[in-house]
């Protein structure tokens, strides 16, 4: 049994949602409104890199926190690391290494909302290990 597809409209280019007919410099130009006179041509992601700087240092210091409550959590006695990877390669490498990770993860982002919920996890991650460190202290 072969599968039909519905034709295409004739007058809308479903990958761009614009017009057909137009030349693909002004379909890209339109799209990321580089007509208009206000429009930077350098700086064409959403994004700027002044709105990435302010998470990357709050995960930043989110990390050293993690570095700092996981050892501490680590110290109480019966505590084992949960995560393999930290656990193979010991929490300072392991930190090290989502610290250079991270450096491309904020520089090509789109959406501010993507680094502060990642943010927020590191938060509830760092509350959860020095709750535990106070707990079993």
């Amino acid at each position: 049994m072969a599968v039909k597809f519905a034709p295409q409209s004739a007058e809308v280019n479903y990958w761009w949602a614009l017009p057909k007919g137009r030349s693909p410099q002004k379909q890209i130009g339109q799209f990321m409104n580089l007509n208009s006179s206000n429009a930077n041509p350098i700086n064409l992601s959403p994004m700027n890199l002044s709105r990435k700087i302010t998470p990357f240092l709050v995960l930043c210091l989110l990390q050293a926190g993690d570095w700092l409550s996981t050892r501490a959590a680590l110290a109480s006695p019966g505590a084992v690391e949960f995560n393999p990877l930290v656990r193979a390669m010991g929490v300072g490498h392991a930190k090290l290494i989502f610290v250079i990770a991270a450096i491309p993860l904020v520089w090509y982002t789109k959406k501010p909302w993507h680094l502060w919920a990642l943010c927020g996890f590191y938060a509830v991650v760092v509350a959860s290990n020095a709750l535990l460190s106070v707990i079993h202290a």
